[in-house]
């Protein structure tokens, strides 16, 4: 029987055409679709070799890619994400705008297993993935999916036509506490696009923007904080605020002077080995007094202070 015929199709018809007609025959006839018809598996297999024979017929003798549209394209993308420090500090999940994540069919398999031997989707029961040139030489490629024997026990995934990854589901990257910028993650099938017939691995570089009061220094970090100048001369416990959650305190000796540091252990950015330290530089903020109460209080500090130098 014409092929064309078998899928109900004028004879002649475009490969567009015929691949609708295909698909539509393979989802009626599936043997996982129609467990009571026994007639069902050679339905479906005859479909599959009609349309096969007539890939073959407009594309010569290599099988037909997965998607029906000819061989997809390979391309690999590189995109920076830019992240907080808060972020980077904590770790976390961030969805990829624009990318293809999991597709939810296939759990990113590309194929749903079967309870029957059927038609292997990917080489349309030929056994070959194409031909490799080898000088002079045409090696035939054997089908990675079936190892060349054209059946399979799994059926290609409609959902993502195979590639295991759509649009529909962005990916998402799992960023670990102590992330840093420059660190690198490669999403399989992330940048594949189905409607585009591209396949490609999505390689996702972080960007830890900067903070306004906090900065990395190696594993520490580093702010500053202000205390008053009677808290500097007395001593006091003044408060740091948290890059995350809950403010610290530092308790500040008397005499502190301006820009001395104070490292608060553990207390910098996760690391695989051992946390960084946190590093609080004092800067003592002194208040005008050149009038009034504060002035003449200020003027008998620095009296006495003078004359106990004395």
């Amino acid at each position: 029987m014409n092929p064309y015929d078998i899928l109900g199709i004028p004879r002649g018809s475009s490969e567009e055409a015929a691949r609708a007609a295909y698909r539509r025959l393979a989802m009626e006839t599936h043997p996982d679709r129609n467990p009571d018809d026994p007639e069902a598996a050679a339905k479906f297999d005859r479909a599959t070799k009609a349309y096969n024979a007539i890939r073959s017929g407009v594309h010569g003798s290599s099988p037909p890619s997965p998607s029906g549209l000819g061989e997809a394209v390979r391309r690999d993308v590189r995109k920076v994400v830019a992240i907080g420090l808060a972020e980077a500090f904590t770790g976390g999940t961030i969805r990829i705008a624009g990318s293809s994540g999991p597709c939810a069919g296939c759990a990113g398999e590309g194929f749903l297993p079967s309870k029957h031997r059927v038609i292997c989707s990917t080489c349309m029961g030929s056994g070959s993935s194409g031909y490799h040139e080898r000088g002079i030489v045409r090696v035939r490629v054997q089908c990675p999916d079936c190892a060349g024997t054209g059946h399979s026990m799994k059926i290609r995934c409609e959902e993502c036509d195979g590639h295991g990854a759509t649009k529909s589901v962005p990916a998402e990257v799992r960023v670990p506490p102590g992330c840093r910028s420059g660190t690198a993650f490669v999403i399989r099938n992330g940048a594949t696009d189905v409607e585009e017939n591209l396949v490609g691995d999505l390689e996702v570089v972080v960007n830890v923007l900067e903070h306004p009061t906090y900065r990395v220094s190696g594993n520490d970090l580093e702010t500053e904080v202000a205390v008053e100048v009677w808290d500097a001369a007395l001593g006091a416990s003044v408060p740091v605020p948290a890059l995350v959650g809950n403010g610290l305190r530092l308790t500040v000796p008397p005499g502190t002077q301006s820009g001395r540091r104070f490292k608060l252990k553990g207390r910098g950015m996760p690391s695989e080995s051992a946390p960084g330290d946190l590093v609080v530089t004092v800067r003592v903020r002194v208040p005008d007094a050149s009038a009034g109460v504060a002035k003449a209080a200020f003027e008998a500090l620095r009296s006495a202070l003078a004359d106990r130098k004395g």
